[in-house]
């Protein structure tokens, strides 16, 4: 759709067979204007938002997550008081 980002797919091997991959196509580096980095984080339902402070009207999120015991993960993104974009 016009709302996607460009990607690149690839085969790549697995433990389980070969999978169908994809990832941002590189020409999209030229577009960043600034990064944000955070590493080793432990967070939770009632953990602070690791993203609070970061600005922007696009977001290009990569992330490694281990899930533990939780179902489900999600970014909350351009918040405010009563409002933000959950990813």
């Amino acid at each position: 759709g016009q709302l996607s980002t460009p990607r690149e797919l690839t085969l790549t091997d697995t433990a389980d067979g070969v999978r169908l991959a994809q990832r941002p196509v590189p020409e999209l580096v030229t577009l960043r204007t600034s990064t944000t980095t955070r590493k080793d984080l432990a967070v939770g339902p009632t953990s602070a938002n690791p993203l609070a402070g970061v600005r922007g009207i696009a977001y290009e999120i990569e992330a490694e997550i281990t899930l533990g015991t939780a179902t489900e993960i999600g970014f909350r993104l351009r918040t405010d008081d009563d409002q933000h974009t959950t990813v």
